[in-house]
């Protein structure tokens, strides 16, 4: 299968992340993928693009213009991956006028996938009843970096806001902390690592901490959970979706603050909190390279009904 693979990049990040590292494992499958990257194709004003091929995968929502330019331009199938979708009222205006665009486009695709069911059953209400299935591919940790870095316990807390979104609540996060007794250290994550830098710095906290307001997956919490890293956030339908009551759930920074005091307080607690989230990461197989094999998969049969 011959692949236009079209991701979110940002000029001048550090990291990659794990749209990226996707289309390297769809080629380690043994397809042909030629990357485009969004944002330098639009910056420098050109789209590399192969002599043939048979379909073109958006790994973003926010790739779909480029996405469109392929479709036309090569008369082949456009898939979008959708990531989640902006219906919450605290979502800041730029990015809903973004999410607007992003609507009106994504109506010329002709199949969606999406990270959750929570993320699907909200792009399907979401684009109305033109849109088509939408199919569920979870996606996960990246072992293959991961594994290189042991799990241990350096007393920090960690958590990870990478992105502009308000939702991420990065503030309440600080606040938590400042509200427990113990008043551990905080590393937050919030784009100044590469993945490399990422994996070794969550591998050595004690738990990780989130307050964000809306996730159309949070890998994050994977990541956790693959190190047996117990996680404390607020609860969200997606966290119910894939963790179910293996995240420790609170509403408010003052509730995150005493959960905080009884994690470190209790070492057994923080194992058996952590051993839970990795086993839903065993059992799911919330894993980067299954998430190449089922969109494999999922792209095969769209091909072959197209």
């Amino acid at each position: 299968m011959r692949i236009c693979y079209v991701y979110f990049d940002l000029i001048g990040a550090v990291y990659p992340g794990w749209e990226y590292r996707t289309s390297e494992l769809l080629a380690e499958l043994g397809h042909e993928v030629f990357v485009i990257p969004r944002h330098r194709c639009l910056h420098e004003g050109q789209i590399p693009l192969p002599k043939t091929a048979d379909i073109c995968y958006v790994s973003n929502p926010m790739c779909v213009d480029v996405g469109l330019k392929v479709k036309e331009f090569m008369k082949i199938p456009l898939v979008v991956n959708w990531l989640d979708v902006p219906k919450a009222l605290f979502s800041e205006e730029w990015r809903i006028k973004e999410y607007e665009r992003v609507r009106e486009q994504a109506k010329q695709a002709d199949y969606f996938t999406a990270i959750s069911e929570t993320t699907a059953k909200d792009v399907e209400e979401w684009l109305g009843e033109d849109c088509p299935e939408v199919k569920v591919n979870y996606i996960g940790v990246d072992s293959h970096l991961f594994q290189a870095f042991k799990p241990k316990e350096d007393g920090y807390l960690c958590a990870v806001t990478r992105g502009l979104a308000k939702q991420k609540q990065h503030n309440e996060i600080i606040q938590a902390v400042n509200l427990s007794k113990s008043k551990p250290p905080l590393k937050i994550i919030y784009g100044q690592y590469s993945d490399v830098q990422k994996a070794n710095v969550m591998s050595r906290s004690l738990f990780g901490v989130g307050m964000s307001n809306l996730e159309g997956f949070a890998v994050y919490v994977v990541e956790f959970g693959y190190y047996a890293k117990p996680f404390i956030g607020k609860r969200l339908p997606v966290f119910e979706e894939i963790y179910g009551d293996n995240i420790i759930y609170v509403e408010t920074p003052k509730e995150m603050g005493e959960k905080i005091d009884w994690l470190i307080q209790d070492e057994a607690a923080r194992k058996k909190a952590g051993e839970a989230l990795q086993k839903v990461v065993c059992e799911k197989r919330l894993y980067l390279s299954d998430h190449a094999l089922r969109l494999e998969k999922i792209l095969c049969s769209m091909l072959e009904t197209s």
